[in-house]
């Protein structure tokens, strides 16, 4: 467990629910994408060959982590420098 002051979680809940937002957001879109593709090849019977090719689509751990590194913005912080570096 960690103990952190509660105007300090305050800032950090201020700085990541928007991000969260924007990544459930970019999500959806996704899902959104692969419905209409999906549907367009089952009206055109090749709904096997896509399905094939299809992986349900979620941000993994680490895509969020290396996604809180680009967005973080400070020299100081290991997560921005495994995000510029592209280390996972």
């Amino acid at each position: 467990n960690l103990l952190v002051p509660n105007k300090n979680y305050c800032k950090f809940e201020d700085w990541v629910a928007p991000l969260i937002s924007t990544l459930h957001d970019e999500q959806d879109a996704k899902w959104v994408e692969q419905a209409k593709e999906l549907a367009a090849a089952s009206a055109n019977g090749t709904m096997d060959d896509v399905m094939e090719s299809k992986r349900p689509f979620a941000i993994t751990p680490s895509e969020f982590i290396a996604r809180l590194g680009k967005e973080i913005d400070n020299e100081e912080s290991v997560l921005y420098w495994a995000a510029k570096n592209d280390i996972p």
